[in-house]
């Protein structure tokens, strides 16, 4: 998904009914963003699913550098290590 709006809630709903998993990344908070979003659609399809949030934690960043420096500090380099999420 390239863009927030307009978010596709029925694909995502579709995608969580079907069993397939849900992952989002983000370079930011997960709280009010895609992550939050795809957590409402998947509450909404009404079945168990696997939904997984990547995100920056919910708080202040007292890192300095550049943009790669601090994706790698918070652990957001791509593509994110599915084994250790528990995907593979």
């Amino acid at each position: 998904m390239h863009t927030m709006k307009p978010f596709d809630y029925g694909l995502v709903e579709k995608l969580a009914s079907d069993g397939v998993p849900v992952m989002t990344l983000e370079e930011h908070s997960s709280v009010g963003g895609l992550g939050s979003c795809a957590a409402e659609a998947v509450a909404r399809c009404g079945k168990p699913a696997r939904l997984e949030r990547v995100s920056l934690r919910d708080e202040f960043s007292h890192l300095v550098g550049g943009h790669r420096h601090q994706r790698e500090k918070a652990g957001l380099l791509c593509p994110p290590d599915l084994a250790e999420l528990g995907w593979v």
